[in-house]
């Protein structure tokens, strides 16, 4: 699975502005966010203007009757998006991107999984690559939900995981968000890895590993480097 957790912590006015959005009062930091989840979320208008929404994590198809399935379409494959019935009306007219400082991967080394953070290396922020779905089946209430698309991994990723998130870069997110630029060759040409040379891989400690744990410490090192730093 790919991906399974990210963060985002930056401060409400780098992430404004970066983004070109007004983010909600209530806005929060976060260092663990995981699947079912709600997150920011920036969806698209005419003209590929971007409005800031909260969505929950995990795609619930507009014609599916349980919400369960939210589990299982957390991430959308780039290969096969424009294919598999739960994806490919989200991909023509309901694009959107997804503010991150960096997400998590894990390393498995013999019996034990290490923990990574992957970030760029300027430390400025990620727009991942999502679609968005609305549901009216499972309630009174509408239910908003995305996934985040996946590619290949490039050469930054390729030796901790096989696969990383869409990274769309700024000068494509006006059109990938146009829910009326609907040439999908276009938008498929954009479902590419991420050339080489954003991303910086730190490991870090276990803490990340559960859920409940959404502090500034998921982003520190293992214990072994926090100890070996005090000699």
């Amino acid at each position: 699975m790919m991906c399974g957790r990210f963060a985002l912590y930056a401060d409400k006015s780098v992430l404004e502005s970066f983004f070109g959005i007004s983010v909600f009062a209530g806005f929060s930091r976060r260092y663990n966010l995981a699947p079912s989840q709600s997150c920011l979320f920036i969806k698209g208008e005419k003209g590929g203007n971007s409005v800031p929404s909260y969505l929950s994590w995990g795609m619930i198809p507009s014609w599916a009757r349980d919400e369960t399935i939210a589990g299982k379409l957390i991430n959308a494959r780039a290969e096969t998006i424009n294919e598999k019935p739960s994806f490919k009306s989200a991909f023509s007219k309901r694009r959107g991107i997804i503010p991150a400082n960096g997400f998590y991967e894990w390393k498995t080394t013999g019996k034990s999984k290490k923990p990574f953070f992957i970030s760029p290396i300027d430390q400025s922020l990620l727009g991942f690559g999502g679609i968005w779905e609305s549901n009216s089946h499972l309630g009174a209430d509408i239910v908003e939900t995305f996934s985040i698309i996946t590619t290949a991994a490039n050469q930054d990723m390729e030796n901790l995981h096989e696969r990383m998130p869409l990274i769309l870069p700024r000068e494509s997110w006006k059109s990938w968000l146009d829910p009326e630029e609907n040439n999908t060759t276009k938008m498929l040409d954009l479902l590419n890895p991420h050339p080489a040379g954003l991303l910086q891989l730190k490991e870090v400690g276990t803490l990340v590993n559960k859920v409940a744990n959404d502090s500034p410490e998921c982003l520190s090192p293992p214990e072994r480097d926090l100890f070996s730093s005090l000699d």
